[in-house]
C-alpha cells in the first residue's frame, strides 16, 4: 500500500500577489463589523453624558486607547499567533488546551463560543438597522420603512452566503475600500478644521473623564466598547484568509481610517453639540448624506459578514471537538480549506437576526444587548489564551500573568459596564449562551458515554455470497476515531485492503500518517483541496473495480459519511447512492466512532455476514 504523495503544508509561503488578493478579500469580510462601528459608537456614548468638550475629549481618548490596546495589541499582535490547524477564534484555543486543563475551563470556553453565536445574531441586526436609520436624517418620513427595509436586506445578505467567502469577499472588498476611504476623508476634513482634537491621544483626558463623571463615566464604557466589537470576529475569521492578510488589512487600512473618522466626529460634536444625535452622518455635507446612507447600508451588509463567516468556522471546529453533531459543511474554495458555508447555521442566524430587529425596533435598543455578548466573549478568550501561553506555548508564567492582568482587567471593566443592561436586552445573548452551552455539553458527554459503553446508535448487518477480492477503507482525518474497527473488518475478510484518505484539509495529513505509523499501517492520499469527497472517492473505487475479479468491499468511515445517518451529510448520501450503482461493490457504513471489533463470519449457506455494533 504505497503512500501516493505528500500534500503541501498550509503554511507554504504565499506570493506577494496572492497575499494582496487575500488582503483585499479580508477587507470585504473581516473588517466589516469593526469598520461600521462609527455609525453608532460615539452617538451611543452621549446617552450617558452631555456633549461638552471635556466629555467628548475623554470619550475619544477611551476609544483611541481601546482600539490600540484591545484590537491592535491583543488581537492583531498576540492572539493571531494562537491558531489551531490554521483556524482562529475561541474554539481554536479550546482545541489547543482541551487535553491540558481542567474540564471546567473547557466548559467556560464553550460558554464563550455560545456567546459569540449570540453576537453573530446581534451584529447583522444592529449594523444594518443603524445604517438604514440614516434615512431618517435625510427625510423623517422614511422612519416607517426602516424595519421593512432592514429585514429585506438581511434576507438578501444571508441568501448570498452559499456562493462562498472568496466570492463574497472579492465582491465586498472594493466596496469596503471605498467605505474606509470615505469615512477617513470625512474625518480628516473635520480634523483639519479643528486640529486640537488630536490632543485626545493623551490618556490624561480618559482619566479626567472618570474623575469628573464617576459612576456615569464608568457606565459610558458600555458605549465605548462598541468601537472594538469586531475584534473577536477578526480572530475567528483568521482561518478564511490567514494571519498575514488580516494584519496587513488592519494596520495598513482599517485602523487609520477608523481613527480619522472618530477624531473627526468628536471635533464636529465639540463645535456643534447638537450633532451628537447623529455625528457620523453630520460629518457629510447635505448633498452627500443620501449617497452616504446608501454606502453605509452596503458597508453594514458587509459588516455582518465577519460574524457570519466566523460562525461557520466555529461550527466546524465544534464538530471536530465533538461538541456538535455533524451537519452539512460546504467547502467553497478549491485552494483554501478554511473557506466554508454551513447552511443550517446560516438559516438559524437569519431567523435570529430578523427576530431581534422586530423585537428591538432600533439600533439603540440593540446596543444594550450587543455589549454583553462581545465583552463576555472577549474576557473568556483572554483567559483561554493565557492558559494556551502557559500550557501549550510554554511561556514564562510571570510574563503570561502580566499580559493576563492587563488584558482581562480591560475586558472585565467593559463587561461590568454592560452587565447593568441585563434587563434592557442583555438577557438575550446570555440566555442563548446558557442554552447553547447546556446543549453542547449534553451532546459531548452523551457521545462520550456511548463510546465508553461500546455502543452505537444501531446495528449494521450485511449478507452476501460473492468472493471478496479487494477491500477499500475510507478513513477520517482524525485517524484515531474508528480506524482500528475498519482495519479489523478488512483483515477479518482475508482479502487485500487499502486505507484511503481524501485530503480536504492538508494540514491534518501529517497527524493522520503519524497515528497510522504507530499501528503499523500506511495510507493512500487523494488530494481534494476543493473539499469534494464525492468525485475522488467514486473514481478511486472505479479504478479498483477495473482490476478486480471479485467483489470490492467499501467501508465508509466518518470523514465520508457524517452523523448517525448519511442523510445528515449530502456528500455521504450522494456517495453511497453513486457507489450503489456500480456493479461489484458492497458498501458497509460504520455509523459511529467506536473501537470494538466487527463480527464477520460465514453462515450456514456460505454467505458472508457482517455485524457492527451492539445496538441500544
Amino acid at each position: 500500500m504505497p503512500y501516493a504523495h505528500v500534500t503541501q503544508s498550509h503554511a507554504t509561503k504565499r506570493t506577494v500577489k496572492s497575499t494582496l488578493i487575500l488582503t483585499l478579500a479580508a477587507l470585504g469580510v473581516v473588517y466589516g463589523d469593526i469598520g461600521t462601528s462609527p455609525l453608532y459608537a460615539l452617538k451611543e456614548a452621549f446617552h450617558y453624558v452631555s456633549p461638552v468638550r471635556e466629555n467628548v475629549m475623554g470619550i475619544l481618548s477611551l476609544m483611541f486607547w481601546s482600539l490600540i490596546i484591545v484590537v491592535t495589541i491583543k488581537y492583531v499582535f498576540f492572539l493571531l499567533n494562537a491558531d489551531h490547524n490554521g483556524e482562529g477564534g475561541i474554539t481554536a484555543l479550546i482545541g489547543l488546551i482541551k487535553k491540558k486543563v481542567s474540564p471546567l475551563h473547557i466548559i467556560l470556553g464553550v460558554f464563550g463560543v455560545a456567546l459569540l453565536y449570540g453576537d453573530g445574531m446581534i451584529t447583522p441586526a444592529i449594523s444594518v438597522l443603524s445604517a438604514v436609520e440614516g434615512l431618517q436624517v435625510v427625510t423623517p418620513a422614511a422612519e416607517r420603512y426602516v424595519i421593512g427595509i432592514t429585514v429585506l436586506i438581511l434576507v438578501g445578505l444571508f441568501s448570498v452566503q452559499r456562493y462562498g467567502t472568496q466570492k463574497v469577499g472579492n465582491a465586498f472588498g472594493p466596496i469596503m475600500i471605498i467605505w474606509f476611504l470615505t469615512i477617513g476623508t470625512l474625518g480628516l476634513l473635520e480634523i483639519v478644521k479643528h486640529p486640537a482634537i488630536l490632543q485626545a491621544v493623551n490618556p490624561y483626558y480618559a482619566v479626567q473623564f472618570f474623575v469628573h463623571n464617576g459612576v456615569i463615566g464608568f457606565l459610558t464604557l458600555g458605549a465605548v466598547v462598541l468601537v472594538v466589537t469586531g475584534g473577536e470576529a477578526l480572530y475567528a475569521d483568521m482561518g478564511h484568509f490567514g494571519s498575514l492578510p488580516v494584519r496587513l488589512g488592519w494596520l495598513g487600512f482599517a485602523l487609520p481610517a477608523l481613527l480619522l473618522n472618530y477624531f473627526g466626529q468628536a471635533a464636529l460634536v465639540i463645535q456643534n453639540p447638537e450633532t451628537a444625535h447623529h455625528p457620523f452622518y453630520s460629518l457629510a455635507p447635505s448633498w452627500f448624506q443620501l449617497p452616504l446612507v446608501l454606502l453605509a447600508t452596503l458597508a453594514t451588509i458587509i459588516a455582518s459578514q465577519a460574524l457570519i463567516t466566523g460562525a461557520y468556522s466555529l461550527t466546524r471546529q465544534l464538530i471536530d471537538l465533538h461538541a456538535l453533531p455533524a451537519i452539512e459543511i460546504v467547502s467553497t474554495s478549491r485552494n483554501n480549506h478554511g473557506q466554508i458555508y454551513v447552511p443550517t447555521v446560516n438559516k438559524l442566524l437569519l431567523m435570529g437576526c430578523i427576530a431581534l430587529v422586530l423585537f428591538f425596533q432600533s439600533s439603540s435598543g440593540l446596543a444594550a444587548a450587543y455589549g454583553i455578548a462581545v465583552t463576555g466573549t472577549m474576557a473568556i478568550t483572554t483567559w483561554l489564551w493565557y492558559l494556551t501561553l502557559v500550557n501549550v506555548k510554554h511561556w514564562q508564567v510571570w510574563l503570561a500573568r502580566m499580559l493576563l492582568v492587563v488584558f482581562v482587567s480591560i475586558d472585565l471593566t467593559f463587561f461590568g459596564a454592560n452587565i447593568v443592561k441585563f434587563m434592557h436586552g442583555g438577557w438575550i445573548p446570555l440566555t442563548v449562551a446558557v442554552l447553547g452551552t447546556l446543549g453542547m455539553e449534553w451532546y459531548y458527554f452523551h457521545t462520550r458515554a456511548l463510546l465508553r459503553a461500546k455502543k452505537v446508535p444501531f446495528t449494521v448487518t450485511q449478507t452476501f455470497n460473492t468472493e471478496v477480492s479487494s477491500v477499500i477503507v475510507f478513513i477520517d482525518e482524525y485517524a484515531h476515531c474508528g480506524t482500528k474497527l475498519l482495519i479489523g473488518a478488512a483483515k477479518a475478510l482475508n482479502a487485500p485492503y487499502k486505507l484511503v484518505h481524501i485530503a480536504t484539509r492538508p494540514e491534518r495529513v501529517e497527524l493522520l500518517e503519524y497515528y497510522l505509523a504507530e499501528i503499523g499501517e500506511t495510507v493512500e492520499i487523494i488530494e481534494s483541496p476543493s473539499g469534494d469527497l464525492l468525485h475522488p472517492a467514486v473514481e478511486y473505487v472505479k479504478s479498483i473495480l477495473e482490476n478486480s475479479e471479485g467483489m470490492v468491499w467499501v467501508f465508509l468511515g466518518q470523514s465520508v459519511v457524517h452523523g448517525d445517518t448519511p442523510l445528515l451529510h449530502p456528500n455521504g448520501a450522494a456517495l453511497m447512492e453513486r457507489l450503489q450503482t456500480l456493479k461489484g461493490v458492497v458498501i458497509t457504513r460504520v455509523p459511529w466512532v467506536v473501537e470494538t471489533q466487527p463480527v464477520i463470519h460465514l453462515n450456514g449457506n456460505g454467505h458472508h455476514v457482517v455485524q457492527i455494533g451492539t445496538g441500544q
